[in-house]
């Protein structure tokens, strides 16, 4: 599925329910706008956050977290608090 304003679950201000093991996923827009690189699905940026190849520390408490899918080397910058994850950014490193 692909990420978009349309999507429940993966837009600002709605939790994901897909899974109910894993924290709520909540996207958050940039100031342009922009939730992601708009070749990126939904499914990939859960997937790169549940199971990284590579994490590290970011600002402000932030993770980023790395993962290849396919072609794309994917890059998620992600908040954790209460109990929910927040995606700040997600990037196709690869671009």
């Amino acid at each position: 599925m692909r990420m978009n304003s349309h999507e429940p679950g993966f837009t600002k201000g709605h939790e994901s329910q897909r899974d109910r093991n894993v924290p709520p996923i909540l996207m958050e827009m940039d100031r342009r706008g922009f939730l992601t690189a708009p070749e990126v699905f939904s499914d990939e940026v859960k997937d790169t956050i549940l199971d990284p190849e590579k994490t590290a520390d970011s600002i402000k408490g932030r993770k980023n977290v790395f993962k290849h899918v396919g072609e794309k080397w994917l890059k998620v910058t992600y908040k954790e608090e209460n109990d929910k994850i927040t995606v700040v950014t997600v990037v196709d490193k690869n671009k």
